[in-house]
């Protein structure tokens, strides 16, 4: 099976796979000339550490990144199991959980971001004729 990188998200994540499996080489004992792949990986990434520890801050965003993206929404409450989008209010502008958020057992299983305070849900008004949160209705 072939696989095509064609989209900048995926050319970043083929970069970020090369160069994790790069560094392993390199830890292993396999040099280059000119700058360490150790080197590049860091200020490319931002990581800091030694060789094995920016080795595995690598693996873990090869990892994170493989996850699929949770068809039912970015967002997930861990005290109350709850994934959803989130969406701007439309009166005030804070976040707010979107319409048809739900209860997800196996958050882990797909890439979401945590949230430690569940946001306020969002609700239509009539009178500004758009979603707004539950302090602005």
């Amino acid at each position: 099976m072939t696989t095509i990188f064609d989209t900048p998200e995926g050319i970043d994540f083929f970069q970020l796979a090369a160069r994790k499996g790069a560094l392993k080489l390199e830890i292993a004992g396999l040099g280059r000339r000119g700058q360490s792949v150790y080197s590049i990986c860091k200020e490319a990434y931002g990581l800091k550490g030694s060789r094995a520890k920016v080795l595995d801050q690598m693996e873990a965003m090869v990892e994170t990144k493989l996850k699929p993206k949770c068809p039912f929404g970015t967002h997930f409450h861990p005290a109350s199991k709850t994934v959803c989008n989130v969406e701007p209010c439309e009166n005030c502008g804070g976040d707010t959980q979107a319409a048809n958020a739900l209860t997800l057992y196996n958050p882990e299983d797909f890439n979401l971001v945590i949230v430690e305070e569940r946001l306020p849900e969002s609700y239509y008004s009539e009178e500004i004729d758009g979603c707004a949160c539950e302090d602005c209705i």
